[in-house]
């Protein structure tokens, strides 16, 4: 009996260093996509998926698509033109100053006047009209039509300070000068067309990120990208040299052993499906296959060649 406990505690012992080297580590991710940095230039998918580790929204989409409480914990309307939201109290930003109404009054002005931007995200907030700071932790949006679903486009406006943020231009989040969120990760460096350095925010309001560094590798070239998993050596092991996903492998087999790591980890690309979407990932091939092959279609025979009336043959493939 004692020879089993002693086994067990050196069991228990030997599983606890390994899961805390595995947090210790750095998770590097190859991408092709380059970040803006800046939260609100060059409105994308792409930049948006980098967006949210640094910076946090009001609200959020859960694996649904349904909306949930962010930076606001709660919402409702008070008139049909006015949406009223109760932000979250304790929160604060990187730089250690707290998170109040004026942030998001901040960040929404700032949206509408940011300058020379090829791709901006103001057709997805044109009905509001003004934003009112009723105290620290209120916020009230005065729209100029009836919008029923004026909260849902908050999911893809990422708060800045205002203090930090204050006059700057998208070549100061490059630097890191006015990079200061309130999201999991903290902005440690960026070069351009190289990497993009993320450190974990121990001190954010949510659940605690999984990795402790991440590093983004932007590689536009799809064969150097694939090629740079190469130097990874054992199936479960992740080395600190190595790209442990790629772009194309949002949710990779040998990472299944980490399973917070499944809702934790940065992604690198769109809303949908990318590097680490903190969602359930898409429907496997084989599955969609299924799905496909169900659907009643006329003429369809399992991909085979099928005569037309014409006389004239055709080739239908198997949905995947």
């Amino acid at each position: 009996m004692l020879r089993f406990g002693m086994m067990l505690a050196v069991g228990l012992m030997l599983w606890t260093t390994s899961v805390v080297e595995l947090q210790a580590q750095t998770l590097r991710i190859a991408t092709r996509a380059t970040p803006a940095v800046d939260p609100h230039f060059q409105w994308l998918s792409t930049n948006e998926a980098y967006s949210q580790h640094i910076f946090d929204s009001l609200v959020r989409r859960d694996s649904r698509s349904q909306i949930q409480p962010g930076l606001a914990e709660s919402w409702r309307t008070i008139d049909p033109l006015t949406w009223e939201f109760k932000l979250r109290r304790g929160v604060r930003f990187h730089d250690g100053s707290e998170f109040t109404a004026e942030d998001v009054r901040f960040t929404l002005e700032r949206v509408s006047r940011l300058t020379n931007n090829p791709n901006p995200c103001t057709s997805n907030i044109r009905s509001i009209a003004r934003v009112e700071v009723v105290d620290s932790y209120t916020v009230r949006f005065h729209s100029l039509v009836r919008d029923p679903l004026l909260h849902a486009p908050l999911a893809s406006f990422y708060i800045v300070s205002h203090r930090a943020a204050a006059d700057a231009e998208p070549q100061d989040f490059r630097s890191g000068r006015a990079t200061i969120g309130t999201g999991p990760y903290r902005f440690v460096s960026y070069t351009p067309d190289a990497e993009l350095v993320l450190r974990r925010n121990d001190d954010h309001w949510d659940e605690k990120p999984f990795w402790e560094r991440v590093v983004f590798r932007i590689i536009s070239g799809d064969a150097p990208r694939v090629a740079a998993r190469s130097s990874r050596t054992g199936r479960r092991s992740i080395r600190a040299s190595a790209i442990s996903l790629t772009a194309s492998n949002p949710i990779a087999d040998d990472l299944q052993g980490a399973p917070r790591a499944l809702r934790a980890l940065p992604r690198a690309g769109g809303p949908r499906g990318q590097p680490g979407r903190r969602h359930h990932r898409q429907p496997e091939r084989q599955e969609r296959r299924k799905r496909g092959a169900s659907i009643d279609r006329p003429g369809f025979d399992g991909g085979k060649k099928i005569k037309r009336k014409s006389g004239t043959s055709s080739s239908i493939r198997k949905a995947c």
